[in-house]
């Protein structure tokens, strides 16, 4: 069951990357490795992890 459910969410997400591709960037937080979705704007930027709620800096191209 759980290998299901991993196998689902891995095809969520690359359908989700899909869709977002021109709006947005996916990156995972250094910290827990969570997923996070971020504008795509260019430049440095600083991200809070709403999982963990670590601060960490990001350059996004």
């Amino acid at each position: 069951m759980r290998l299901l459910k991993e196998a689902r969410n891995s095809l969520l997400l690359c359908r989700n990357k899909w869709r977002d591709r021109k709006t947005h960037v996916y990156h995972r937080c250094p910290h827990c490795r969570a997923m996070l979705r971020l504008p795509r704007r260019p430049g440095f930027h600083g991200v809070t992890c709403p999982r963990c709620g670590q601060h960490f800096d990001m350059t996004v191209k």
